[in-house]
């Protein structure tokens, strides 16, 4: 699998945040982060969908469906090894992205920044880790 992020992550924290939790997950299977760079989501849309490269991609935006980590985690053992995450950046989505999406799915009702929502999400694929391996992480 891998997450597909509009624009670079600049906050140190979070960095680190990203880069261990990515180092983490990666103990239990392949993930891969692909950074594209930030311009008018209308612009981004066509650079998006080449890294896709006509594979199934789940959209994470405010306005989507709202699952708990056990949800997440039985949505992402249905899925196909080479699904794609994909988290815009501060201007969202295109519309063009948003409808060729498998599904839309949120992280919270509240807004969070595209370089939180990265962290938070990351967290969340090294928490379905731990859940489908039964692992004190989530207990």
């Amino acid at each position: 699998m891998k997450l597909i992020c509009v624009d670079k992550v600049r906050e140190g924290f979070i960095k680190e945040g990203v880069e261990h939790f990515l180092k983490s997950i990666n103990y239990y299977s392949k993930f891969e982060i692909v950074r594209i760079k930030k311009s008018k989501p209308e612009r981004e849309g066509p650079d998006i969908l080449s890294k896709i490269n006509n594979k199934p991609y789940i959209v994470l935006s405010e306005e989507g469906k709202l699952l708990d980590s056990i949800q997440f985690s039985d949505l992402i053992k249905k899925l196909p090894r080479d699904t794609t995450f994909v988290i815009g950046g501060t201007d969202g989505l295109s519309n063009e992205i948003k409808s060729g999406a498998k599904e839309i799915i949120s992280l919270s009702k509240m807004t969070f920044t595209h370089e939180m929502a990265q962290l938070f999400f990351l967290e969340q694929i090294y928490r379905h880790n731990m859940i489908i391996k039964n692992k004190k992480y989530h207990r």
